[in-house]
């Protein structure tokens, strides 16, 4: 089954007109039973930003073309929460999107096409945020069109655990819009902060598409909050397939920090999740990731976030 899609254009509206079974209104959708099981939500914010949820199982396979047209003032991302990899094509390069490895997160700017294929009988999950440029000029000063054109298509990015937390917030919270809202502006800050992070390295997008993803793989294998062994920089750099020095400035023009300081990020953001749902206490997370004494963590969060932990513990709100 061929599907065509526009951009610029609600996503809900249209999977109606596709294969729309029974619907609610402009807030969700089931697939028709006899393409498949799958459901489509849609929760609209300010500013122009709309947060899609969709999961499938066709039973045929979709062929997908998104088109955006180089007119639009929309920018579309979709990011896969599914372990399978999802391949989408833009001109001549092609991107694995997948939630763990070796990218997450696939922009689509004015002027872009995309294709893809969902095989039949797979379940798939995914989010695509559709945001407009009134958006960007309300919460961003610098210029976000130069670093979407990449190869004149897409551009990719990492989906790391916090980015992870707050859109499974956005839909755990979705009949909350005040809440939901405050998850899904974070995500787009954390999103944000990454696209400026490459504006000013300049020479990311020069980056050959190989380099990139091979980054990308590196930062995978140091996602694990709980790992008590980290690959060390030659380790990751061989993952990379490439030297140790281009590694580290390529890692570092990505990501904007060096590779540690990246897995020290992310365990800092894990603690401070779970202190703030009080699922563990200062201490437990201590030994949870792998330091000798209660005091050492105590210092590292600090370090990071200005507080201690224990004011941190239990508190309503925090990013």
């Amino acid at each position: 089954m061929k599907i065509s899609l526009d951009i610029s254009e609600n996503l809900l509206h249209q999977f109606r007109r596709l294969f729309g079974a029974s619907d609610e209104g402009d807030t969700g959708l089931d697939m028709n039973p006899e393409i498949g099981t799958g459901r489509m939500t849609l929760s609209e914010f300010p500013d122009g930003l709309e947060f899609y949820h969709y999961w499938s199982t066709p039973k045929q396979r979709l062929n997908f073309t998104s088109t955006n047209p180089a007119s639009s003032h929309w920018y579309g991302l979709m990011v896969n929460l599914d372990d399978a990899e999802l391949v989408r094509t833009s001109g001549a390069r092609e991107v694995a999107i997948q939630r763990s490895l070796p990218a997450g997160m696939l922009l689509y700017p004015p002027g872009s096409t995309v294709t893809g294929v969902t095989p039949p009988r797979r379940r798939s999950e995914s989010v695509f945020i559709r945001f407009h440029r009134d958006f960007l000029n309300a919460y961003r000063r610098s210029n976000f069109d130069s670093p979407c054109a990449v190869d004149g298509a897409v551009l990719y990015e990492d989906l790391d655990y916090r980015s992870e937390t707050l859109l499974r917030d956005v839909i755990r919270l979705q009949s909350d819009t005040l809440a939901a809202h405050a998850k899904l502006m974070g995500f787009m800050s954390i999103f944000l902060d990454k696209i400026e992070a490459r504006d000013a390295a300049h020479d990311v997008d020069s980056f050959h598409p190989e380099d990139l993803k091979g980054v990308f793989r590196a930062a995978a294998a140091l996602r694990d909050p709980t790992a008590h062994e980290v690959p060390s920089v030659p380790e990751l750099a061989k993952l990379a397939q490439m030297g140790v020095t281009k590694f580290k400035n390529a890692f570092r023009a990505v990501f904007g920090v060096a590779p540690i300081r990246y897995h020290h990020k992310i365990r800092m953001e894990y603690a401070r999740d779970e202190l703030l749902a009080r699922r563990k206490s200062p201490s437990e997370l201590s030994y949870e990731l792998g330091y000798s004494h209660p005091s050492k963590f105590t210092t590292a969060f600090k370090k990071r976030f200005k507080v201690l932990p224990s004011q941190v513990h239990g508190a309503r709100f925090g990013r």
